[in-house]
This record gives C-alpha cells, sequence and structure tokens, in this order.
C-alpha cells in the first residue's frame, strides 16, 4: 500500500524522509476507531479525539486513489482539503501524543508515526504557502 499526498501547486512538494506506513496504518485504523477497531493506533486516535479533544478530522479526511466509478470519482474530488487545519491537527497529534506517556506506549510500535506527521504538517504548510488545497490518498 502506498500512502499518496497531493497538492494543488504544480511544483513537486518537501515529501517523507522515510517509509509512511506507519502513518497510513494511523490513518485506517483510526478512521475506523469509531466502528469498533480494535488496534493500539485506534487506541490512540479514540484518546487524542475523546481525552483530549483533538480536531483530527483533516487528518483522516483521506480515501482510495484509484476510482472505480462515477461515485468515486466525485468522492476523490471530494477530498481536497484546506492546508492550514491539516497542518494544525498533525501538529495538536504529535504534541500531545509526546506528551503522554499512555499515548507513546499506544504508538510504540509504530516508531515512524511521529516523524510523518510532522512531515506530513511541513508538507501542509508548503501547500498553505502557495495557497493551495491538499488531498490524502492511498493506492492498495
Amino acid at each position: 500500500m502506498d500512502l499518496i499526498i497531493e497538492t494543488t501547486d504544480p511544483a513537486p512538494h518537501p515529501g517523507f524522509n522515510g517509509p509512511a506506513l506507519d502513518l497510513l496504518t494511523f490513518l485506517t485504523f483510526g478512521a475506523s476507531e469509531r466502528y469498533g477497531a480494535r488496534h493500539p493506533l485506534s487506541g490512540v486516535a479514540n484518546i487524542l479525539r475523546r481525552k483530549h479533544t483533538l480536531d483530527l478530522s483533516p487528518i483522516f479526511h483521506f480515501g482510495d486513489a484509484v476510482p472505480e466509478d462515477e461515485a468515486d470519482e466525485q468522492n476523490l474530488a471530494a477530498l481536497w482539503q484546506d492546508a492550514a487545519p491539516l497542518a494544525t491537527a498533525c501538529r495538536a497529534a504529535v504534541t500531545t501524543i509526546q506528551s503522554s506517556d499512555r499515548l507513546r506506549e499506544l504508538a510504540e510500535g509504530a516508531p515512524e508515526l511521529l516523524p510523518r506527521l510532522d512531515e506530513l504538517a511541513a508538507i501542509a504548510d508548503w501547500a498553505e504557502e502557495r495557497e493551495a488545497k491538499v488531498r490524502i490518498t492511498y493506492r492498495l
């Protein structure tokens, strides 16, 4: 599986400095946490949302990069989002995870999560500076 970060700016964004699998896993289990997913990263998302009341919706606003029909095309087009809220959500998640023993414990199986969230924030900052939108997708 590949995590794909796009912007509406034609220039290439800064990208990731390492594998994004831990971030993709967080996206997957974090988005499914409210449906009862049982994974340590689901627990991270749950605690960030409920105990720390973080708005993680910009992080979990993602979808399949390969549309199969017209409805998928429309869903893909709807994934473009403003960059600033994404950067804010990423930074808040990183800061909160770093400050909590329980969250660090739950995230220890995903050692690349915090660096990739920091880099996603930097990509979003880059896009914001260019008045560009950001889209997060994945490809199986």
